[in-house]
């Protein structure tokens, strides 16, 4: 039985790969998508979009980059509401 990719991406995809680095980021710091999508490039529907594999620009792309490198570097206070 062959398994299903969890991202419905070809790895060649620059969309699907920031969607890989964020789903893990999402993952790891427990925020919401529209939370960091809002942070990131001040779009709160960036994550919906990418998973609805859709593509974003190159400066996007950079952005979210960007604010994912910035963030792991500086203590963040950040709690999510449980």
């Amino acid at each position: 039985m062959t398994e299903t990719p969890m991202f419905p991406y070809s790895p060649s995809d620059e969309s699907g790969k920031l969607l890989e680095e964020i789903e893990v980021f999402l993952e790891t710091t427990h925020m919401a998508c529209s939370t960091f999508g809002l942070w990131a490039c001040g779009n709160p529907h960036l994550v919906t979009r990418l998973r609805d594999r859709r593509d974003v620009t190159t400066a996007t792309i950079d952005k979210v980059r960007e604010f994912i490198q910035d963030f792991k570097k500086r203590p963040v206070k950040f709690k999510p509401k449980l």
